[in-house]
Protein backbone atom coordinates (compact mmCIF):
# COMPACT_ATOMS: atom_id res chain seq x y z
CA UNK A 1 0.00 0.00 0.00
CA UNK A 2 1.26 3.47 -0.78
CA UNK A 3 0.30 4.73 2.68
CA UNK A 4 2.25 2.02 4.45
CA UNK A 5 5.19 2.28 2.07
CA UNK A 6 5.48 5.96 2.87
CA UNK A 7 5.79 5.05 6.55
CA UNK A 8 8.53 2.47 5.97
CA UNK A 9 10.38 3.50 2.79
CA UNK A 10 12.99 5.67 4.58
CA UNK A 11 13.82 2.75 6.83
CA UNK A 12 14.29 0.45 3.83
CA UNK A 13 16.79 2.82 2.26
CA UNK A 14 18.90 3.55 5.33
CA UNK A 15 19.07 0.26 7.22
CA UNK A 16 22.07 -0.92 5.21
CA UNK A 17 24.04 1.77 7.08
CA UNK A 18 23.05 0.46 10.50
CA UNK A 19 26.32 -1.40 11.01
CA UNK A 20 28.20 1.89 11.05
CA UNK A 21 26.33 3.26 14.07
CA UNK A 22 27.53 2.65 17.61
CA UNK A 23 25.17 1.37 20.28
CA UNK A 24 23.64 4.04 22.49
CA UNK A 25 24.53 3.67 26.18
CA UNK A 26 21.71 3.20 28.67
CA UNK A 27 20.41 6.38 30.28
CA UNK A 28 18.49 7.07 33.46
CA UNK A 29 14.85 7.63 32.66
CA UNK A 30 11.95 9.59 34.05
CA UNK A 31 8.29 9.87 33.09
CA UNK A 32 7.73 12.84 30.79
CA UNK A 33 4.13 12.33 29.65
CA UNK A 34 1.19 10.19 30.78
CA UNK A 35 -1.40 9.37 28.11
CA UNK A 36 -4.61 7.85 29.48
CA UNK A 37 -2.58 6.42 32.41
CA UNK A 38 0.16 5.05 30.10
CA UNK A 39 3.61 6.63 30.60
CA UNK A 40 6.13 7.86 28.05
CA UNK A 41 9.65 8.06 29.47
CA UNK A 42 12.63 10.24 28.70
CA UNK A 43 14.46 7.11 27.52
CA UNK A 44 11.74 6.35 24.98
CA UNK A 45 11.96 9.92 23.69
CA UNK A 46 15.74 9.73 23.25
CA UNK A 47 15.48 6.29 21.60
CA UNK A 48 12.92 7.64 19.14
CA UNK A 49 15.25 10.50 18.20
CA UNK A 50 18.11 8.01 17.71
CA UNK A 51 15.91 5.71 15.62
CA UNK A 52 14.92 8.50 13.25
CA UNK A 53 18.55 9.55 12.89
CA UNK A 54 19.28 5.95 11.87
CA UNK A 55 16.41 5.13 9.52
CA UNK A 56 15.53 8.57 8.15
CA UNK A 57 18.83 10.35 8.67
CA UNK A 58 17.12 13.39 10.17
CA UNK A 59 17.21 15.06 13.57
CA UNK A 60 14.10 15.97 15.51
CA UNK A 61 13.59 17.80 18.79
CA UNK A 62 12.49 16.25 22.07
CA UNK A 63 9.08 17.87 21.52
CA UNK A 64 8.66 16.34 18.06
CA UNK A 65 9.69 12.89 19.31
CA UNK A 66 7.29 13.21 22.24
CA UNK A 67 4.35 14.11 20.00
CA UNK A 68 5.11 11.15 17.71
CA UNK A 69 5.11 8.78 20.69
CA UNK A 70 1.84 10.25 21.98
CA UNK A 71 0.19 9.67 18.59
CA UNK A 72 1.43 6.06 18.47
CA UNK A 73 0.24 5.38 22.01
CA UNK A 74 -3.20 6.78 21.20
CA UNK A 75 -3.35 4.54 18.13
CA UNK A 76 -2.34 1.49 20.21
CA UNK A 77 -5.10 2.24 22.70
CA UNK A 78 -7.63 2.73 19.92
CA UNK A 79 -6.48 -0.55 18.36
CA UNK A 80 -7.01 -2.40 21.65
CA UNK A 81 -10.47 -0.86 21.96
CA UNK A 82 -11.40 -1.91 18.42
CA UNK A 83 -9.61 -5.29 18.69
CA UNK A 84 -7.40 -4.49 15.71
CA UNK A 85 -4.26 -6.65 15.60
CA UNK A 86 -1.28 -7.32 13.33
CA UNK A 87 -0.34 -10.94 12.51
CA UNK A 88 3.25 -12.15 12.99
CA UNK A 89 3.16 -13.40 9.39
CA UNK A 90 2.57 -9.86 8.16
CA UNK A 91 5.43 -8.44 10.24
CA UNK A 92 7.86 -11.15 9.08
CA UNK A 93 6.90 -10.50 5.46
CA UNK A 94 7.67 -6.78 5.82
CA UNK A 95 10.93 -7.53 7.61
CA UNK A 96 12.00 -9.77 4.72
CA UNK A 97 11.23 -6.90 2.34
CA UNK A 98 13.64 -4.69 4.29
CA UNK A 99 16.43 -7.23 3.86
CA UNK A 100 15.71 -7.58 0.14
CA UNK A 101 15.54 -3.82 -0.49
CA UNK A 102 18.85 -3.20 1.31
CA UNK A 103 20.50 -6.17 -0.48
CA UNK A 104 21.23 -7.88 2.84
CA UNK A 105 20.54 -11.44 3.88
CA UNK A 106 18.31 -11.88 6.92
CA UNK A 107 21.32 -12.72 9.08
CA UNK A 108 23.25 -9.69 7.79
CA UNK A 109 20.30 -7.43 8.53
CA UNK A 110 20.05 -8.82 12.05
CA UNK A 111 23.78 -8.22 12.53
CA UNK A 112 23.51 -4.66 11.19
CA UNK A 113 20.67 -3.91 13.58
CA UNK A 114 22.62 -5.31 16.52
CA UNK A 115 25.68 -3.26 15.64
CA UNK A 116 23.44 -0.20 15.35
CA UNK A 117 22.40 -0.56 18.97
CA UNK A 118 19.05 -2.24 18.35
CA UNK A 119 17.85 -5.75 17.45
CA UNK A 120 15.81 -7.78 15.01
CA UNK A 121 13.01 -8.04 17.56
CA UNK A 122 13.02 -4.29 18.27
CA UNK A 123 12.81 -3.42 14.58
CA UNK A 124 9.98 -5.90 14.06
CA UNK A 125 8.14 -4.19 16.92
CA UNK A 126 8.64 -0.88 15.08
CA UNK A 127 7.23 -2.39 11.88
CA UNK A 128 4.31 -3.80 13.85
CA UNK A 129 3.59 -0.32 15.18
CA UNK A 130 3.49 1.17 11.68
CA UNK A 131 1.23 -1.61 10.42
CA UNK A 132 -1.08 -1.19 13.42
CA UNK A 133 -1.26 2.56 12.84
CA UNK A 134 -2.35 2.01 9.27
CA UNK A 135 -4.93 -0.63 10.24
CA UNK A 136 -6.44 1.40 13.06
CA UNK A 137 -6.71 4.52 10.93
CA UNK A 138 -8.16 2.48 8.07
CA UNK A 139 -10.78 1.06 10.46
CA UNK A 140 -11.84 4.63 11.18
CA UNK A 141 -11.69 5.72 7.55
CA UNK A 142 -14.36 4.17 5.33
CA UNK A 143 -12.32 3.41 2.22
CA UNK A 144 -15.33 1.79 0.54
CA UNK A 145 -17.12 5.15 0.59
CA UNK A 146 -14.05 7.19 -0.35
CA UNK A 147 -13.61 5.53 -3.75
CA UNK A 148 -16.37 4.69 -6.21
CA UNK A 149 -16.52 1.01 -7.32
CA UNK A 150 -16.57 2.18 -10.94
CA UNK A 151 -13.19 3.88 -10.43
CA UNK A 152 -11.72 0.64 -9.05
CA UNK A 153 -13.11 -1.40 -11.94
CA UNK A 154 -11.73 1.05 -14.49
CA UNK A 155 -8.27 1.00 -12.89
CA UNK A 156 -8.27 -2.80 -12.72
CA UNK A 157 -9.25 -3.06 -16.40
CA UNK A 158 -6.47 -0.65 -17.34
CA UNK A 159 -3.89 -2.68 -15.40
CA UNK A 160 -5.02 -5.92 -17.02
CA UNK A 161 -4.90 -4.29 -20.46
CA UNK A 162 -1.32 -3.17 -19.81
CA UNK A 163 -0.36 -6.57 -18.40
CA UNK A 164 0.07 -5.18 -14.91
CA UNK A 165 -2.73 -7.06 -13.20
CA UNK A 166 -1.68 -9.71 -10.70
CA UNK A 167 -2.95 -13.29 -10.70
CA UNK A 168 -4.49 -14.83 -7.59
CA UNK A 169 -3.71 -18.18 -5.99
CA UNK A 170 -4.88 -20.46 -3.23
CA UNK A 171 -2.01 -21.96 -1.23
CA UNK A 172 -1.85 -24.94 1.11
CA UNK A 173 1.13 -24.48 3.40
CA UNK A 174 2.75 -25.80 6.59
CA UNK A 175 4.77 -23.68 8.96
CA UNK A 176 7.97 -25.17 10.37
CA UNK A 177 9.56 -23.49 13.40
CA UNK A 178 13.06 -24.09 14.73
CA UNK A 179 12.17 -23.08 18.27
CA UNK A 180 14.31 -20.55 20.15
CA UNK A 181 14.03 -19.13 23.67
CA UNK A 182 12.89 -15.52 23.94
CA UNK A 183 16.35 -14.36 25.07
CA UNK A 184 18.30 -16.27 22.40
CA UNK A 185 21.60 -14.67 21.44
CA UNK A 186 22.73 -13.96 17.89
CA UNK A 187 24.98 -17.04 17.88
CA UNK A 188 22.11 -19.34 18.79
CA UNK A 189 19.84 -17.71 16.22
CA UNK A 190 22.50 -18.17 13.53
CA UNK A 191 22.97 -21.83 14.48
CA UNK A 192 19.27 -22.53 14.16
CA UNK A 193 19.15 -20.60 10.88
CA UNK A 194 21.93 -22.81 9.50
CA UNK A 195 20.02 -25.93 10.62
CA UNK A 196 16.93 -24.64 8.80
CA UNK A 197 18.95 -23.91 5.65
CA UNK A 198 20.41 -27.41 5.74
CA UNK A 199 16.94 -28.92 5.98
CA UNK A 200 15.66 -26.67 3.20
CA UNK A 201 18.30 -28.02 0.81
CA UNK A 202 17.46 -31.66 1.57
CA UNK A 203 13.68 -31.88 1.12
CA UNK A 204 11.56 -31.64 -2.01
CA UNK A 205 7.98 -32.16 -0.85
CA UNK A 206 5.68 -30.91 1.88
CA UNK A 207 5.33 -34.39 3.39
CA UNK A 208 9.08 -34.94 3.32
CA UNK A 209 9.63 -31.59 5.02
CA UNK A 210 7.18 -32.45 7.81
CA UNK A 211 8.71 -35.89 8.36
CA UNK A 212 12.27 -34.55 8.31
CA UNK A 213 11.42 -31.73 10.73
CA UNK A 214 9.76 -34.08 13.22
CA UNK A 215 13.05 -35.97 13.45
CA UNK A 216 14.89 -32.87 14.66
CA UNK A 217 15.09 -31.55 18.20
CA UNK A 218 12.99 -28.54 19.22
CA UNK A 219 11.32 -28.16 15.84
CA UNK A 220 7.56 -27.56 15.62
CA UNK A 221 5.50 -28.55 12.59
CA UNK A 222 2.11 -26.86 12.20
CA UNK A 223 -0.88 -28.52 10.57
CA UNK A 224 -1.57 -27.67 6.90
CA UNK A 225 -3.55 -24.49 6.34
CA UNK A 226 -5.03 -22.91 3.22
CA UNK A 227 -4.74 -19.22 2.40
CA UNK A 228 -5.68 -17.17 -0.68
CA UNK A 229 -3.72 -14.27 -2.14
CA UNK A 230 -6.22 -11.86 -0.60
CA UNK A 231 -5.46 -13.23 2.89
CA UNK A 232 -1.68 -12.81 2.98
CA UNK A 233 0.76 -9.96 2.47
CA UNK A 234 2.02 -9.00 -0.97
CA UNK A 235 5.61 -10.02 -0.21
CA UNK A 236 4.68 -13.51 1.00
CA UNK A 237 2.34 -13.95 -1.97
CA UNK A 238 5.21 -13.20 -4.35
CA UNK A 239 7.45 -15.69 -2.53
CA UNK A 240 4.86 -18.47 -2.67
CA UNK A 241 3.89 -17.71 -6.27
CA UNK A 242 7.49 -18.21 -7.43
CA UNK A 243 8.35 -21.13 -5.12
CA UNK A 244 8.28 -24.64 -6.55
CA UNK A 245 5.69 -27.02 -5.08
CA UNK A 246 7.28 -28.86 -2.16
CA UNK A 247 9.82 -26.10 -1.57
CA UNK A 248 10.35 -24.01 1.54
CA UNK A 249 10.67 -20.25 1.93
CA UNK A 250 13.96 -18.83 3.22
CA UNK A 251 14.35 -19.04 7.01
CA UNK A 252 13.16 -15.94 8.87
CA UNK A 253 13.44 -14.97 12.52
CA UNK A 254 9.95 -15.03 13.99
CA UNK A 255 8.58 -14.54 17.48
CA UNK A 256 8.98 -18.23 18.35
CA UNK A 257 12.20 -19.03 16.52
CA UNK A 258 13.52 -19.43 12.98
CA UNK A 259 10.56 -20.08 10.71
CA UNK A 260 10.00 -21.48 7.22
CA UNK A 261 6.85 -22.14 5.20
CA UNK A 262 6.52 -25.33 3.17
CA UNK A 263 4.41 -24.99 0.02
CA UNK A 264 2.21 -28.08 -0.33
CA UNK A 265 -0.19 -26.98 -3.08
CA UNK A 266 -0.79 -23.94 -5.26
CA UNK A 267 -3.92 -23.37 -7.32
CA UNK A 268 -4.72 -20.46 -9.63
CA UNK A 269 -8.11 -18.99 -8.79
CA UNK A 270 -10.42 -16.38 -10.29
CA UNK A 271 -10.20 -13.89 -7.46
CA UNK A 272 -9.37 -10.26 -8.07
CA UNK A 273 -10.36 -9.20 -4.53
CA UNK A 274 -6.77 -8.62 -3.45
CA UNK A 275 -5.97 -6.51 -6.51
CA UNK A 276 -9.21 -4.57 -6.15
CA UNK A 277 -8.46 -3.89 -2.49
CA UNK A 278 -4.97 -2.71 -3.37
CA UNK A 279 -6.30 -0.33 -6.03
CA UNK A 280 -8.94 0.91 -3.61
CA UNK A 281 -6.33 1.91 -1.03
CA UNK A 282 -4.10 3.49 -3.67
CA UNK A 283 -6.95 5.67 -4.94
CA UNK A 284 -7.97 6.56 -1.40
CA UNK A 285 -4.43 7.55 -0.46
CA UNK A 286 -4.82 11.33 -0.72
CA UNK A 287 -8.20 11.32 1.01
CA UNK A 288 -6.74 9.13 3.76
CA UNK A 289 -3.94 11.64 4.45
CA UNK A 290 -6.41 14.44 5.10
CA UNK A 291 -8.68 12.25 7.21
CA UNK A 292 -5.72 11.03 9.28
CA UNK A 293 -5.24 14.49 10.74
CA UNK A 294 -8.92 14.65 11.68
CA UNK A 295 -8.82 11.23 13.35
CA UNK A 296 -5.69 12.02 15.36
CA UNK A 297 -7.19 15.33 16.48
CA UNK A 298 -10.28 13.46 17.69
CA UNK A 299 -8.20 10.88 19.60
CA UNK A 300 -6.23 13.67 21.27
CA UNK A 301 -9.40 15.53 22.19
CA UNK A 302 -10.78 12.44 23.96
CA UNK A 303 -7.49 11.61 25.69
CA UNK A 304 -6.14 12.72 29.05
CA UNK A 305 -2.56 13.84 28.32
CA UNK A 306 -0.47 14.93 31.29
CA UNK A 307 2.88 16.57 30.45
CA UNK A 308 5.28 16.31 33.40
Amino acid sequence: MQILNRFLAPAFAALALAAFFAATPARAQSIKVVVNAAPITSLEIQQRKALLRLVERKSISDKEATEQLIDELLVQQEGARRRVTVADEEVNSRYASVAQSTKLSLSQLAQALAQGGTSERAFKNYIRGQLLTRKVLASRFDVSRAVAPSDITAQLAQQQKEGGGSSAHRYTVRQIIFVLPKNAGSGEVQRRRQEAMAMRSRVSSCEEAATFARGLRNVAVKEPTTRATSQIGETLDKQLASLKIGGLTAPERGDNGVEMIALCEREAISDDSYQRQKIQYELADEKFKAERDNIMAELRKRAVIDYR
